[in-house]
């Protein structure tokens, strides 16, 4: 931490060994512009030297932050991170880059298939699952920023979805993040309810929320007869299947002596 500089926006890997984060200096005009950096973990517990990110990820004229690691192989780490770069689709984008064991990075990769002509923000790589979780203004939502979730399926991420009214409010949520499971989660909101400075400004800060995730169970009872006689059917067989997924299996049961 400098006194004389924002340092936020802080990213680890999976294993804890590197550490990824913002700094960000007032520019012109008082426009704050922010660069990545990165440090390693040393065998004594301490951080190693800091280093910056190279140019093709910190561009030049403009800001990158908000970094959140990706999928873990054995050989690279993927990093998320957010910029307001030329080339972009609009206002603060989301674009993906990835690192070896050398600590060499390739070129950043704008993550087009989840970018919109808004600011798409903070996003958070769910490894466990494939999914993606972002806010953006740039969608019709249900407030400001609003939470949003994507599928990486074949290169690209799929089935994007506001992820809902349990979660979204009228204001502006953002930086969610969900254990592997999916059972629990913590996101950053100025919704009605959070702790504020002044009554005329009810909506002016930010709380930290958490959300605990209840799984949907569906008890499907269903019942067989002949089409022409309306008479039961004993000795079935009932197949149901994910006409969405075709690679989902099958649920095949068998009633020996029902319907």
């Amino acid at each position: 931490n400098n006194s004389k500089q924002l340092t936020s926006s802080t990213a680890f890997s999976k294993d804890g060994e590197v550490m990824v984060y913002t700094i960000c200096d007032y520019g012109e005009d008082a426009i704050i512009e922010c660069e990545l950096y990165w440090r390693k973990m040393l065998e004594d517990g301490t951080w190693a030297k800091e280093n910056k990110l190279p140019p093709q990820i910190n561009a030049e004229g403009s800001t990158t932050t908000q970094p959140s690691f990706g999928k873990q192989d054995d050989d690279k780490i993927e990093l998320f991170f957010v910029s307001n770069r030329e080339g972009g689709t609009g206002g603060m984008d989301i674009y993906k880059t990835t690192v070896n064991e050398e600590m060499e990075w390739s070129d950043p990769e704008n993550v087009k298939s989840i970018n919109t002509v808004g600011d798409d923000i903070t996003p958070f790589y769910n490894d466990a699952t494939s999914t993606i979780y972002l806010s953006t203004n740039g969608r019709v939502g249900m407030g400001g920023f609003d939470v949003y979730r994507a599928t990486f399926d074949s290169g690209i991420f799929t089935d994007i979805e506001n992820i809902g009214a349990e979660y979204n409010s009228a204001q502006e949520d953002i930086y969610y993040t969900v254990n592997e499971d999916e059972t629990e989660a913590h996101m950053s909101s100025n919704r009605f309810g959070s702790l504020f400075l002044e009554d005329k400004f009810e909506t002016c800060c930010f709380d930290i929320y958490q959300v605990r995730i209840k799984p949907c169970e569906v008890d499907l009872l269903a019942l067989l007869f002949d089409k022409d006689t309306e008479m039961e059917l004993t000795g079935v067989t009932l197949t149901i299947r994910d006409l969405n997924d075709e690679e989902a299996e099958d649920i095949v049961v068998t009633n020996e002596e029902g319907n």
